[in-house]
């Protein structure tokens, strides 16, 4: 690479790392304290921090990839990259129940916890139980809650993907450059996992344990946001495939609450068990893709 194309890159890293960890770290202590607006507020500024990146780098926005190709059977990439990370996702949870049928409760407490007494009682009397509720809750989740997570991943998938991913490439080739994109974006996470976010902190080995086996999720689901990158040529592709892993989320919603400190295992796709589906076909995509085009 060109030196101005390395300085290019080191000015967006400066750019997107001090300033989303800044607000991380605003966002940790808003989160500890049971602010939660301010914690939510602080994130989602933080999400758009890579794009602001790109913009401090003075990036060309033209080479990102705007358009939305959709001739030519690359639909079908789109489709991939909605349904794909909910599939995976239920996998892993199903995975994760399999091996602790003890932390599955059909009443889905993550659900029903968010209403009183009075109205579970009045929504069961018109038919819908909490199974059912949160059958329809996680249908909504895969169908609708993806496009609304895609606009807030798109300030992610600008700088990673749209920017990131292509230096690092070019500069350490296909294979390696995917896995250091990959664990780059993980440690950027790494301020507001300090705080509990993402695995808590009543685990073993707390936080180094967490912040490692998310750079194992990172470095996987990257092969993947790369891959559907390259098929379209379109950063919608990835912002949407990003969009749907943040709204599969459905496991939590038949986790009993004695076990919301097992998300080091499961059953979302960060845990050690809820991600072997989504591990597993990264590590064919790699193989196949990366391998053959290398």
């Amino acid at each position: 690479m060109k030196m101005t194309e390395t300085k290019t890159f080191k000015r967006y890293l400066l750019s997107t790392f001090v300033l989303a960890w800044l607000l991380q770290i605003g966002a940790g202590i808003f989160y500890q304290n049971g602010r939660h607006l301010f914690f939510t507020i602080l994130l989602l500024l933080a999400m758009y921090c890579p794009f602001l990146g790109v913009l401090a780098a003075k990036v060309p926005l033209k080479e990102i990839g705007w358009r939305l190709p959709l001739r030519n059977k690359k639909w079908l990439f789109f489709l991939t990259a909605w349904f794909l990370p909910v599939l995976l996702a239920a996998l892993g949870a199903i995975l994760y129940f399999a091996v602790k049928p003890q932390a599955f409760d059909a009443t889905a407490p993550y659900i029903t916890s968010q209403f009183s007494r009075e109205q579970l009682t009045a929504l069961e009397a018109g038919g819908l139980t909490p199974f059912i509720l949160a059958f329809l809750t996680s249908l909504s989740a895969a169908l609708f809650a993806p496009f609304v997570n895609m606009l807030l991943a798109l300030g992610e998938e600008v700088g990673w993907r749209g920017f990131m991913h292509g230096y690092l490439k070019e500069k350490f080739g296909l294979k390696k450059g995917v896995i250091y994109s990959g664990l780059i974006w993980g440690i950027w996470h790494w301020p507001i996992m300090f705080f509990g976010y993402e695995y808590g902190t009543d685990y073993w080995g707390y936080p180094v344990v967490g912040c490692l086996l998310f750079l194992v999720f990172t470095t996987a689901f990257a092969v993947l946001l790369d891959w559907i990158f390259a098929k379209t040529g379109s950063i919608w592709a990835p912002s949407l495939m990003h969009g749907s892993v943040n709204a599969a989320v459905f496991g939590l919603y038949f986790l009993k609450p004695a076990f919301m400190n097992d998300l080091l295992f499961g059953p979302l796709p960060i845990g050690l068990l809820g991600g072997i589906p989504l591990l597993t076909y990264s590590i064919w995509v790699y193989l196949k893709y990366y391998y053959k085009k290398s």
